[in-house]
This record gives C-alpha cells, structure tokens and sequence, in this order.
C-alpha cells in the first residue's frame, strides 16, 4: 500500500495542503454558497408554512377602531375620520351583498319603494266622502 503512495505522490506531484490558496478559496467559496442555500431554502420553507393574511371585515376594523378609540389611543377626530371611510365601504359592501348584480360605484340600486295600496274594489264610495282607513 505504501508503495502505491509513493507511486501516486510522484505522479501527481507534491501532494497540496491547506495552506495552498487555490484550495483555501475554493473551500471558503464552497461554504458561503451552502450558506447561502440553506438560508434560500429556510426562508421559502417559512414563506411555505406561513398562513394566508385574512382581510379582516370592514365591521371588525371598525370594531378594532373603536377599542382604540376607547383605550385614548385615537383622537376624536381620527376615530370619527375612520368611521366616516368605514361606513361608507360597510354600505358599499352591504350594497354589493344584498344586490351582486349592480355595480354599486356606478349604478347604485334603486331605492325601496314602499307597496302601492290597491283602492279598494267597487271603485270610490257613492257619497263623495273618502273611504274610511281600514282598522287594525
């Protein structure tokens, strides 16, 4: 075995060591860039588990908004600023919800009209007077 040693060693040349610079940097190369795909492969794994945001409602910001205000974080003024903007998009969405077949920035719906009272049958009473409302 020794003897295949000194064989290699002369055909090779003088066999290289640490302190030879090429296989320094070469070894530091080496390290930075298992690093470097350890750190990629430890941040796309926490991006991976990491659960999807939630959007909180426009009545839970609202209610988030009005602890704040409460604990004297938010002035008066911002809390009622707030308010104004989250009422407005808690109608548009209400808008959209109760009628997802009109655009509500463009048309909004129209509004409820209140049900037509049918004169009763027979036409109008015979002695001028209006009919009497009904009882109820």
């Amino acid at each position: 075995m020794v003897v295949l040693w000194s064989l290699w060693a002369q055909t090779v040349g003088t066999p290289k060591t640490i302190n030879d610079p090429r296989i320094f940097w070469t070894a530091i190369y080496l390290v930075v860039a298992l690093l470097v795909g350890a750190l990629v492969i430890a941040i796309v794994d926490r991006w991976r588990k990491q659960r999807p945001l939630e959007r909180l409602t426009s009545g839970d910001e609202m209610s988030r908004y009005r602890e704040m205000f409460e604990k004297g974080e938010l002035s008066k003024e911002e809390y009622e600023q707030i308010r104004t903007v989250l009422g407005c998009r808690m109608r548009r969405e209400l808008r959209l919800t109760t009628h997802p077949e009109v655009d509500a920035d463009k048309n909004p719906p129209p509004p409820l009209e209140a049900p037509k009272s049918e004169p009763p049958p027979g036409g109008p009473p015979s002695n001028g007077q209006p009919p009497a409302p009904p009882e109820g």
